[in-house]
């Protein structure tokens, strides 16, 4: 989906898999199957600005959350923030940590489009509202 999204927009970017981490008693670092829970960012520059795209991975149906798009005025700011970040979507039961993104950071939070009967029109629109987003 990114592939497709940097070929559109024209820009290069890296992807990072970030492993969550164990914070107190919570069990949501884990999969429900125990396996390790891991977020994976996506940094790119459009335009001149950077960005990162989150996305923590839910595939084992334990809630629902947003794709989260952070513009980042200083990226070695957000790279000092981070891991602050990923252990408070954990103290937040997998909910991004708002009030301490929106302080910091110009953030967008997408939501996934509802299960539709094909899988490319899920990646259509879930692409178009990123896109919207970036340039809106």
């Amino acid at each position: 989906m990114i592939a497709e999204l940097a070929k559109q927009c024209g820009f290069e970017y890296q992807e990072y898999l970030h492993q969550l981490p164990s914070v107190g008693k919570s069990k949501l670092h884990r999969m429900s199957d125990g396996r390790p829970r891991y977020v994976m960012e996506v940094q790119f520059q459009l335009n001149g600005v950077f960005y990162s795209i989150l996305e923590v991975d839910i595939s084992d149906g334990v809630k629902s959350i947003s794709t989260l798009i952070v513009k980042k005025n200083n990226p070695k700011d957000w790279d000092e923030n981070f891991q602050e970040i990923i252990k408070k979507i954990v103290v937040g039961s997998l909910n991004w940590p708002r009030k301490l993104l929106m302080q910091k950071y110009l953030v967008s939070f997408v939501n996934h489009p509802s299960i539709l009967t094909h899988h490319n029109e899920y990646i259509k629109t879930w692409q178009d509202r990123i896109l919207n987003s970036l340039m809106g």
